[in-house]
Parts: structure tokens; sequence; C-alpha cells
């Protein structure tokens, strides 16, 4: 019960992203810098405190997940720029497609028919939430490019954390995955001149919140939860997402939720139902904490 705790605390934590992008009003890859420095930051010291030996292949693997999370954090952020922050939302969570295709063709396990029969009403869930208009003329343009490059990239990350959170606890792999976003993204800010600095102070509470709050907090209970959970079933319960951020626009920046906003969540969680109506795998090991 513990691990779906933390995952479902993990879910409402990165629903706070594009409330926090929102407030911040700064360029999209100086909130990606800043969410993944500040996260740094906070998870420094425990990672310190914990002193706990590991292997160089696991630290490698680790920083590489960083590296592709940094970038696709940061390509993410330009596609909303480009776009608006709907459809990079729902491009992204095509995801969960492309880690059932690789568990099930790359890493030979068992993806049931319900897993995708729930994943496609989750995603009709979400087209709901964001509003079928919103997809209609839809072009491959540069920020859907974007889009669609970061739910790929995700999914890589998503699958290098599981394989290193058989080895590493959860505190290590977000270290090493955040020097490897960090490395990544300082690279592109050299390499492409990027002023780093907010034009208002008032920005810097939302990207500390995003550091903090969606990477620190949210990540922390993702690589947490994937010790324990598929990658499959982990990434359809993200796909919540949509449906914590309307609330909590609702509360937060007091925005009226809509009949499509309610109907979608509604369809969200049925499609989550059914994706869990499966068989428990045999064997199940239970990984470090």
């Amino acid at each position: 019960m513990k691990k779906w705790m933390v995952l479902f605390l993990a879910t409402v934590c990165v629903s706070f992203s594009g409330i926090f992008v929102r407030l911040a009003d700064v360029a999209g890859f100086v909130s990606a810098f800043y969410r993944i420095l500040f996260a740094f930051l906070v998870v420094l010291p425990a990672f310190l405190i914990r002193r706990k030996h590991n292997g160089f292949k696991d630290i490698a693997v680790c920083i590489v997940g960083g590296i592709v999370f940094g970038y696709e954090l940061a390509l993410w952020n330009m596609s909303v720029v480009l776009l608006n922050a709907t459809i990079p939302t729902l491009l992204v969570n095509l995801s969960c497609i492309w880690i059932g295709a690789f568990s099930y063709f790359a890493l030979k396990e068992k993806v049931g028919i319900a897993h995708w029969i729930g994943t496609i009403m989750a995603l009709i869930g979400v087209v709901i939430i964001i509003g079928y208009s919103s997809l209609l003329g839809l072009k491959l343009e540069k920020g859907v490019a974007f889009a669609l490059a970061c739910s790929f990239l995700i999914s890589v990350y998503t699958l290098i954390v599981k394989k290193a959170r058989v080895r590493m606890d959860s505190v290590c792999v977000l270290f090493y995955t955040l020097s490897g976003s960090m490395l990544a993204l300082i690279v592109w800010a050299l390499a492409g001149k990027v002023d780093l600095l907010p034009a208002s102070s008032r920005s810097w509470p939302y990207l500390i919140g995003l550091g903090v709050v969606v990477q620190g907090c949210g990540y922390l209970s993702i690589n947490y939860a994937l010790g324990y959970i598929s990658p499959t079933k982990v990434t359809v319960t993200l796909l919540l997402q949509p449906v914590f951020t309307g609330l909590l626009a609702a509360l937060l920046l007091h925005e009226r939720l809509k009949d499509n906003q309610l109907l979608g969540g509604l369809v969200v969680l049925l499609g989550l139902a059914v994706s869990f109506m499966e068989f428990k795998k045999k064997g199940n090991t239970r990984l470090s904490e």
C-alpha cells in the first residue's frame, strides 16, 4: 500500500509543474534549468548523509538517464512556449504507449490486454480534458515535433531509472540523474549563450517550487515507486496529472472546472481501474529502499 501512496504523492507533486511554470513567467529553458538546480541543492545533503557506495556502471547509467531527462525537460518547455500547455501535455503522455511497447518487445515483460485497454481509455480521458478541438488542424511543426520527442525521451528515462533502482536507492538515483541533467543543461546554456537570470524577482518562489516540489519531492517519489511498481503501471498512473492540475488550478488560480474536465477526469480514473485488472506477477522481488 505504501508504494501506491508514494506514487499518488508523486502524481500530485508533478501536477504543480504547469502552474508553477505559468506563474514563474520566464523562458522555458530558464524554468527547466532552475527546476533541476534547486532539486539538486535539496537532494545533495541527503545524498552526502547516506554516503552509500555505488558501482561505476550504475552511476554512469543514472547520469545518462539524467542527460536524457534534462534535454526532455528543456524540449518540453520549449514546446509549451511554441504551442501552449495543452497539446504538449497530451503528446508527452504518449510515453505510456512507448513504455508498454519497450517493456513487451525489448524487456520481454508480459503486458496484458487490460493494460492497453486501460491506457487507451485514460488517453481518451486526457483528450476530453484538454479538448478535442485543440487537436483539429494540428500540423507537424517544431513545437509538435519537440513534444513527440519528449514522449520518447521520458520513456527512455523511466526505463533507465527502473534499471538503476534494482541496485540503488531512490535518493542516490535522483542525485546522479540530477547531476546528468545539470551537466546537459549547462552545456546547452553555454553553447546557446542563454541568459539564465529571471527578469523579475517574483519568479523565484515559483522556480524554487519547481525544483523542490515538482522535481525534488515528485521525482524522488517516482524513483521510489519504480523500485516496486512496473514502469507501465507508473506511467499510466501519472496520466492523473491533468486531473490534479485542473483541481489545483481551481483551488489556487480560481479557475472554474469545466464539464469536459470533470468528464475527462472520470474517464481517466476508469481507464486506470481497467489497466490494473490484471493478475499479479509471480516471483516479485523486493528492491532497495
